[in-house]
């Protein structure tokens, strides 16, 4: 048998250039109108590169017959049991065969191997009919991807048999089929080796992967390798982008070591090696090792069924230890590379974002003494006593050590259907404002204490994503991120982030806000976007990936419409660490679009758009586990306001109370379920004053936060709806009425058809009150009148199609740029238009004008409408120059 030899490896040297023991000063401040991100005193365009330099691939070609490979990496970690090896074998390259024999996994080189043999059955000679421990093939669940593994006594590099996968589909990607090994213990700093010997039939491509097999799945670095980090460092460099966001891990030493922060300075040497003038953002995990959590048992988070659910963030030494790890890693990165570092981004929790771990898994999390303990505490500094205790319960609580975390059963009970009853659960409302509390107390001190330690560079936080996080599966009373109100004003924290939504995502989508990003900038707060667009150069994992490198583009315009005329940030990120964005196509468009910004940058932002969405977190935490509430007006009421034909400012409820919101022609509220005495009061006075149009969603003003539900004449007060609860729920569906206006072009009924939705309101008849829809039992489900002060629009149904929102805006006096269920960002001089269909798309203007594309130049058309022939997906960005 043939045999030939591949080595991958040459020596990490550390580059030590640009290193100083100065700093640079990083900071948010309101310029123009608009938070910006200032550096050394100016402003800057806020665009980044994101990647993960800690891992990469080898992508191998092999035939049929037999090839040695080896593959050295150095761990970025101290591990054991999770640090493995990943053989992706699939991806769209037909059926065929991989044979697999003599795998070693040890410490050192091939030419001096340090440690033994870590994988001694890699030879699968001894292994009986089971595949080896610590081995396992995987095949992607819920595609097309279908493979299996058996012994082959036929062939073999050595010995008598060889193991041999048969791949009957791959699936899109090369890892929804892979074979992998765990069980390994690694060392961080240390060089190890994988070598294997591999043969195909027919000949084909597969990658080998070394990693921690487990969450967060840190890649190793391959010796020698030229990673993907790199080529897009250099590339995001040479079209202008230099600041530079790697992730790294934060070194947690064991209390008889200290940290060892080499891996930290090889991060940053590369970056500036590759980029030259970078300046550098740095994100990093908090979670503890799993040694330091078996040392605190107290300290472990668990979900309803048992399953950990990483640390628990109220629990103190794993605060305190965590900020102390935090602020030692920072004061050396500010000795070493403080004339590169401009921020410092911090996370924790389920994917670093902290928001509590178990809930997409459907999960309840927030189980376990620690969490008891911590709730206990919470409720003696909120009542003090447990007389006030028993009161606000309505029961008599006789001791502190008797009240525990509610049980699973009485966080999926709603006493009113889809609400929280406060004079009956206030035990569970209680518990999840402390849950909100307690995330936000721990993120609040970790941001402290990075400003501690690095006084004059910015803080960033994932938080606050009240519209992504509202279909969460735990509920979204355990997200941990329903807490603006104690987060805004926070001192510490200069910016605020999330991804960009993962729903309605793909070319031809809308590219969401997945928090109320508005309200953020109120309070002189910068909002960042993650933008990880599964570009053509990523795998379909099944969020949006964009088939071409047009579409690519387009996508990447669409996303950067919505940041620009808010002045808000983006970094553009390589999730997968395997190169999304590698490619100049791809950064000559984003380098345009820098173009465009700092041009702009100077100028005053003039965002002030005419509809606002308005969300309650109080509201919020008043449904149980599995209320479709949160999940339909939160999170899938975005999509059709999205496609009105205007810009929407996305909003709190408690800044419209304060009257911080810039008045707005409609107000869409959401979830504006639970209110009290002052904020009906003001919330009526604010819609009089300014003659608004105001749209009411399912339940307005329902509940008072201490007495429960209110009688019909306080939501007439409201709303100036008489709004009765139906006592036979109808399925949430209703037909708009013939000859209204409002309803003139909708198609189908409203509603989600949800059955057994409770409670349920109907609209009573009234000389000024108008019907424009029916409940099944021919009762008034959506209904207009002005018999409050203002124009008053209710909708008992859980959804709205565009239609009925955009005849409402209409009515309402703002102006509808293009009413084909296009995606619209404008600021009035600033338009863009994604096309979420293909055909010709009539744009409207308020009033003559100059349309010209904003990044060519190119004049599009004069006049007061301007005519647009695009393809699905196809983004449009234009200045409107008043003739």
């Amino acid at each position: 048998m043939g045999t030939s030899a591949i080595a991958v490896g040459l020596s990490l040297a550390v580059l030590l250039v640009g290193v100083s023991a100065g700093g640079r000063s990083a900071k948010v401040q309101v310029v123009n109108g608009a938070p910006q991100l200032l550096i050394d005193g100016k402003t800057v365009v806020p665009l980044v590169f994101m990647g993960i330099p800690t891992g990469g691939a080898v992508r191998l070609r092999i035939g049929a017959e037999w090839k040695r490979v080896q593959i050295g990496f150095i761990s970025p970690e101290t591990a054991e049991g999770a640090p493995g090896f990943q053989i992706r074998m699939g991806g769209p390259q037909g059926p065929g065969r991989l044979w697999i024999d003599d795998l070693r996994y040890y410490e050192g080189t091939p030419e001096q191997p340090v440690g033994p043999n870590m994988q001694p059955h890699g030879d699968f000679e001894d292994t009986g009919e089971a595949l080896p421990p610590n081995w396992m093939l995987w095949v992607k669940p819920d595609t097309s991807a279908r493979a299996t593994w058996a012994y082959d006594e036929t062939t073999a590099a050595s010995g008598r048999r060889s193991l041999r996968c048969d791949i009957e589909d791959g699936g899109e990607a090369g890892w929804f089929v892979h074979l992998f090994l765990s069980g390994c213990r690694v060392e961080e700093g240390k060089r190890y080796t994988v070598e294997l010997s591999l043969r195909a039939e027919p000949e084909r491509e597969v990658e080998m992967v070394p990693l921690h097999q487990a969450p967060p799945w840190t890649l190793y670095p391959i010796v020698g390798m030229r990673t993907p980090y790199i080529d897009q460092v250099e590339l995001a460099g040479k079209a202008g982008v230099h600041l530079q966001y790697p992730a790294v891990g934060m070194p947690w030493p064991r209390p008889d070591e200290k940290p060892d922060f080499a891996s930290l300075d090889n991060v940053f040497a590369q970056t500036v090696e590759a980029d030259p003038e970078a300046l550098i953002i740095i994100r990093y995990g908090l979670e503890p090792p799993q040694w330091w959590l078996d040392e605190h048992p107290k300290a472990k988070n668990f979900c309803h069924d048992g399953t950990p659910a990483q640390v628990w963030v109220g629990d103190e030494e794993w605060l305190g230890e965590a900020c102390r790890w935090q602020e030692e890693m920072i004061r050396h990165i500010q000795r070493r590379w403080g004339d590169r570092i401009v921020a410092y981004h911090p996370c924790g929790q389920h994917t670093g974002e902290w928001f509590y771990v178990g809930g997409w898994e459907n999960k309840i999390p927030c189980f376990g003494p620690g969490v008891d303990e911590s709730f206990r505490k919470w409720l003696r500094e909120r009542y003090g006593s447990l007389e006030a205790l028993g009161a606000a319960w309505r029961r008599q609580v006789q001791s502190w050590d008797e009240i525990t975390a509610p049980s699973e059963q009485e966080r999926r009970r709603g006493d009113l259907g889809q609400l929280l009853d406060p004079r009956t659960q206030r035990p569970l409302i209680d518990f999840h404002e402390f849950l909100q509390q307690t995330m936000a107390r721990a993120i609040s001190r970790i941001a402290h204490s990075c400003k501690s330690a690095a006084p004059d560079a910015a803080v960033i936080l994932f938080y606050g994503y009240l519209y992504e996080l509202a279909p969460w599966g735990g509920g979204v009373g355990t997200t941990g991120h329903y807490g603006w109100r104690w987060m805004l004003d926070d001192p510490n924290v200069d910016i605020y982030c999330s991804p960009i939504s993962y729903g309605d995502r793909q070319l031809g989508g809308i590219g969401r806000f997945m928090a109320p990003v508005d309200s953020v900038a109120l309070h002189g707060k910068q909002w960042f976007n993650e933008d990880d667009t599964r570009t053509i150069l990523a795998p379909d994992d099944g969020f949006g990936r964009v088939p071409t490198m047009e579409g690519s583009r387009y996508v990447h315009l669409r996303n950067f419409a919505h940041i620009f005329p808010r002045r808000m940030g983006c970094w553009y990120m390589d999730l997968g660490a395997t190169g999304w964005l590698n490619h100049p196509d791809l950064w000559a468009n984003i380098a345009s679009l820098r173009t465009l910004y700092e041009k702009h940058l100077p100028e005053p932002c003039q965002f002030r758009p005419e509809i606002a969405a308005i969300v309650d977190e109080r509201s919020a935490l008043h449904t149980p586990v599995g209320s479709v509430l949160p999940s339909t007006l939160l999170s899938e009421l975005r999509s059709p306001l999205y496609r009105i034909g205007t810009s929407v400012g996305w909003y709190l409820m408690d800044d419209l109370v304060a009257g911080r919101v810039p008045p707005a022609k409609m107000y869409v509220m959401q979830d504006a379920f639970v209110l009290d005495d002052a904020q009906r009061q003001k919330l009526t006075e604010l819609f009089r004053r300014q003659g608004a149009t105001v749209v009411w969603f399912y339940a307005p003003g329902y509940l008072d936060p201490e007495a429960g539900p209110v009688g019909p004449e306080a939501m007439e007060r409201l709303t100036g709806l008489r709004l009765r609860r139906l006592d036979v729920p109808v399925p949430d569906r209703a037909t708009p009425l013939p000859g209204s206006e409002l309803c003139a072009g909708i198609e189908g009924q409203l509603g989600t058809g949800s059955a057994n939705l409770r409670p349920q309101f109907a609209v009573e008849d009234s000389p000024r009150v108008e019907a424009l829809a029916q409940w099944p039992n021919g009762e008034t489900a959506v209904a207009l009148t002005d018999a409050a002060g203002y124009r008053s629009v209710f909708i008992g149904c859980l959804n709205a199609p565009p239609q009925l929102l955009r005849n409402i805006a209409r009515h309402a006096g703002v102006h509808i740029y293009c009413d084909t269920n296009d995606m619209i960002e404008t600021d009035g001089r600033f338009l863009a238009l994604s096309a979420t269909s293909e055909g010709e798309k009539i744009v409207r203007l308020p009033r003559p004008a100059r349309v010209v594309d904003a990044l060519t130049g190119q004049e599009i058309g004069r006049g007061e409408e301007v005519t647009l022939r695009l393809a699905l997906g196809e983004a449009r960005l234009m200045w409107v120059e008043p003739e």
